[in-house]
């Protein structure tokens, strides 16, 4: 999303520190993701925030667009 996006645009990305699988924990992911964003030069894009989007203050500011792909309860 963040190469589509116009340069002058931001990203953010919330998510918690979840252990999704046996070796990688939510900040050894987000690291990677860090890596990744900097080595395509993207990150100066992307905002990545540890929360639950569901609680978080997001502002007032309005956006452009939101994207939601699901959350980590078990219902």
């Amino acid at each position: 999303m963040a190469a589509a996006m116009d340069k002058n645009l931001r990203l953010r990305s919330y998510d918690l520190h979840i252990k999704q699988v046996e070796n990688f924990d939510g900040q050894k992911m987000d690291q990677i993701l860090q890596n990744c964003l900097r080595r395509y030069g993207l990150a100066d894009r992307v905002e990545i925030i540890v929360a639950n989007s569901s609680e978080v203050d997001v502002g007032k500011e309005p956006v452009d667009l939101i994207f939601i792909d699901g959350d980590h309860s078990y219902e």
